[in-house]
């Protein structure tokens, strides 16, 4: 469901800057003469080279920039450009225009462009992030649900349905898959 376009005529990439509706991963080739600039709703991200993840999603309600390696500025309209080192992640409500900006683990965002999902540690909440990436749906821990339990596994080509079923079996939760989310809640 993610849309990239080129602005001006696409050809001569004089301005290297795109607009994106959706997510996608960047890995931007280093050229100081010419900034690469990612433009997605009312963010945007301004990299010479590097690696990173962005998401404008409908479904959060929030703009992510997750960088991989790398630096990157980020506008964000009515703040000072924040730059971003490797492992971190802004968030942006697109409600309320609140930012944050955290140290995260990379491949819990990332993860999906690879074909396998490895979890080895981790906790449900990051689980959970995860898998809204991988599989492009909103995925909602009830308040009961141990958000802190942590589990491993690995995922290949499972469905979302297989891979809740192995969460709900490893953290001895309930998932329950509706139209517009899923939600994992305490047994």
């Amino acid at each position: 469901g993610s849309r990239l376009t080129c602005r001006g005529d696409g050809h001569s990439w004089e301005d290297r800057d795109v607009i994106l509706e959706g997510e996608a991963f960047f890995d931007v080739v280093r050229d100081e003469s010419r900034p690469f600039t990612v433009h997605s709703g009312e963010i945007r991200v301004k990299v010479l080279g590097t690696r990173f993840n962005v998401r404008n999603s409908a479904v959060s309600g929030a703009y992510e920039v997750v960088l991989s390696s790398g630096r990157v500025d980020v506008s964000v309209p009515g703040r000072e450009v924040i730059p971003l080192s490797p492992g971190e992640l802004l968030e942006c409500s697109k409600a309320s225009g609140e930012v944050s900006v955290r140290k995260v683990e990379t491949s819990d965002h990332t993860g999906w462009t690879g074909a396998t999902l490895r979890f080895d540690n981790r906790t449900l909440e990051d689980v959970a992030v995860s898998l809204e990436h991988r599989y492009n749906v909103r995925i909602v821990l009830a308040p009961d649900a141990p958000a802190q339990e942590r589990i491993s596994f690995r995922l290949a080509d499972e469905s979302l349905e297989e891979a809740m079923e192995v969460v709900s079996r490893l953290a001895r939760v309930r998932c329950r898959i509706d139209s517009d989310e899923t939600v994992i809640e305490k047994k």
